[in-house]
């Protein structure tokens, strides 16, 4: 598990600091999707990795159900962190919400899609490599 985590921090610290730096969120449209994409394609790839042999003794569909779950949870707490940081966090740590913030609605409706699209994509580019039992 910790090859995907490794992945996700380094995602992270690109997706973070760089594009921030260079106004890329503005000038690129739906830029961000993207990156809650990929972010759902490591989310999949951890617990894929975590979980891999309980997943030998489950369904194909069982398996993308929780996959999906798991991702869509994730993508949640994200979310949840994004409007705590936008609405608290920025009063104390204005740095912070510089990084970390989060939009409308709709935009976070987006988010979650995106996430649980990777999540998808992930699974169905993994699911050939487990093996059942």
């Amino acid at each position: 598990y910790k090859q995907p985590l490794v992945w996700g921090i380094v995602v992270i610290l690109i997706a973070v600091f760089p594009v921030e730096w260079f106004d890329l969120y503005y000038k690129v449209k739906h830029l961000d999707k993207v990156f809650h994409f990929i972010g759902g394609l490591i989310v999949a790839w951890f617990f894929f990795v975590y979980f891999a042999e309980r997943f030998k003794k489950l369904s194909f569909f069982k398996i993308l159900k929780e996959v999906l779950i798991i991702v869509f949870v994730v993508g949640i707490l994200w979310e949840l962190a994004e409007y705590i940081s936008a609405h608290y966090i920025k009063n104390y740590l204005p740095i912070v919400s510089k990084y970390f913030y989060i939009g409308t609605l709709i935009d976070s409706i987006g988010d979650l899609v995106a996430d649980v699209l990777g999540g998808a994509v992930f699974f169905f580019l993994k699911i050939k490599s487990i093996k059942r039992s």
